[in-house]
């Protein structure tokens, strides 16, 4: 009987081996890394919001989360910080899937940044169901986190 750790092991060996993901025209996520990363979605449904008392919040301005949705994406998030502490952005998280696959830097490579809005265009996905995590804290340490899924069903040219 194969051990389970090492099956983990063997699927990360070929995701590392299919070579990281960089900026510009790659996807954010491989189609390796989401079957492994983004095992399961259906029984580990979006939780929303999740907030320290005064904190900042997120809202997911696009894509729309109830529509399927073609790739390549906008991504667009608004962070709206509470009335007694701004955002501090470099407490700024970013997981992908089901195992919380830390996806921080590919985001912030694509990312622009605008006063309280974090903008990713032409984000390529293979088709699927993509959750993602997003954390962030203001300057009082109070941490916001929201989960998303997000369906991609087929590309634009």
């Amino acid at each position: 009987m194969t051990k389970w750790w090492f099956k983990f092991s063997l699927a990360s060996l070929a995701v590392a081996l299919a070579g990281s993901v960089a900026a510009g025209g790659d996807p954010l996520v491989s189609e390796a890394e989401m079957r492994l990363y983004n095992p399961l979605i259906a029984p580990m449904a979006s939780q929303g919001a999740q907030s320290a008392v005064g904190g900042p919040d997120i809202l997911w301005v696009r894509p729309d989360t109830t529509q399927t949705v073609q790739s390549p994406l906008e991504i667009q998030i608004l962070v709206i910080p509470s009335e007694t502490a701004p955002v501090d952005w470099s407490s700024l998280r970013v997981f992908y899937g089901a195992l919380r696959f830390d996806i921080t830097d590919r985001i912030l490579a694509r990312a622009q940044r605008e006063d309280n809005q974090l903008i990713i265009s032409a984000v390529k996905v293979p088709n699927g169901a993509h959750r993602l995590l997003i954390q962030v804290s203001d300057t009082q340490h109070r941490q916001v986190q929201r989960e998303l899924v997000i369906r991609v069903g087929g590309s634009r040219p």
